[in-house]
């Protein structure tokens, strides 16, 4: 995997692709040494827009994962309960993508943790 001009360039085993250079995939160099960041900065706008859709009403799906068993949520208490969950996602990655700062070091690292959690348990629902 060489350094090229501050970016690796590798080829990608995901793809048959190649680009005009003959290189299936380049990265660069901060991405790799600061991943988590890297990867921050990558979901959580879009942690932001799909909350925004679900507070909108734009989802079709009615995210019935959130209700606990035996209870009977209407779709408005649902959507909510979902909201805020995604909302507790983004503040963690607020924090490692560096938008957010200011509270104390236990708080932040609670909280990160909180929203990884988060997200682990909500990955597979994280659709339309």
């Amino acid at each position: 995997m060489p350094l090229r001009n501050g970016m690796f360039t590798f080829n990608n085993p995901y793809s048959s692709e190649k680009n005009k250079n003959g290189v299936m995939f380049t990265i660069d160099n901060h991405e790799i040494w600061d991943l988590k960041k890297a990867i921050a900065e990558f979901i959580t706008p879009r942690l932001v827009a799909f909350r925004a859709c679900v507070v909108a009403g734009e989802m079709t799906c009615i995210p019935t994962w959130v209700a606990p068993a035996g209870d009977n949520m209407d779709e408005v208490q649902l959507r909510q309960t979902w909201a805020d969950i995604l909302e507790e996602m983004i503040k963690g990655f607020e924090y490692y993508a560096g938008y957010k700062s200011g509270d104390t070091w236990e708080a932040v690292e609670q909280q990160k943790q909180k929203s990884l959690a988060l997200f682990y348990q909500y990955y597979d629902h994280l659709w339309d």
